[in-house]
């Protein structure tokens, strides 16, 4: 008697290729998501770097305005320093040097060209913070580079650090008004843009990140390039008043 033969049900050919293919359309959908959102996370923490950083920009210049008699400023242009009114935009060139009585401040702007920046200690710098009592940085644009050098290392200090998103000024202007109530006091309006410090990432004319689009074009025209990703630039503004003085030291 013939034996009969036993079938057991299973998956087609066509089934098969059907499910892994769904599987692997799954599969891409998570990659892409989960790419998107690691895109979006590092987005993320530039644009909060730069607001929380421009915050302590913002205090410390405040605290250093609020115990001045007034600001002094100096010019950094084509490799020399000169006097130049605390006003107006002072981003039109390449850095600059606002000595409040007690602290220092030097800085260089992103458009700048790399050989025409502020050096310290050959090095060029982002905003650099000086304990100077008496403003010596200021008494003679002709000496600056050695009144910060001959003060201690450890009272002076770049206050933008070099990490995964370098920061640094694109522009940065001042406006000054007299109190009418006290003409002792001297009250600043401070507007400044702070971003990333990239000229890949960067529109230098106007100091905006570039698109994704641009940053592709880019690539391929054979440029090296950074990613959108670490790209953030915004505009801040505060106020702050002297303690007294005609607004100058």
């Amino acid at each position: 008697m013939r034996d009969k033969v036993k079938y057991k049900n299973g998956f087609t050919i066509a089934e098969t290729v059907l499910s892994m293919a769904f599987i692997a359309l799954i599969m891409l959908m998570i990659g892409a998501t989960s790419l998107q959102m690691i895109r979006t996370y590092r987005k993320g923490i530039s644009i909060k770097t730069v607001s929380s950083t421009a915050q302590l920009i913002i205090d410390d210049f405040t605290r250093a305005i609020n115990a001045s008699a007034g600001l002094k400023c100096l010019e950094y242009d084509s490799g020399s320093f000169s006097e130049t009114p605390c006003s107006g935009m002072l981003s039109d060139l390449d850095g600059t040097v606002i000595c409040t009585g007690k602290y220092t401040y030097l800085f260089n702007y992103g458009g700048t060209d790399p050989s025409r920046r502020i050096e310290v200690d050959g090095q060029p710098i982002k905003l650099y913070k000086v304990n100077d009592q008496g403003a010596t940085v200021c008494q003679d644009p002709s000496l600056v580079n050695q009144a910060v050098t001959a003060i201690a290392n450890d009272q002076r200090k770049d206050l933008l650090e070099s990490g995964d998103r370098d920061l640094i000024f694109h522009s940065f202007a001042i406006n000054s008004v007299i109190n009418s109530y006290n003409y002792d006091q001297t009250f600043y309006n401070i507007s400044f843009v702070l971003g990333t410090f990239n000229d890949q990432l960067i529109r230098t004319n106007d100091a905006s990140c570039k698109t994704p689009s641009e940053l592709t074009a880019d690539a391929a025209a054979g440029q090296d390039v950074g990613s959108f990703d670490y790209c953030a630039i915004n505009k801040f503004n505060f106020s702050a008043r002297t303690a007294s003085g005609k607004g100058r030291i």
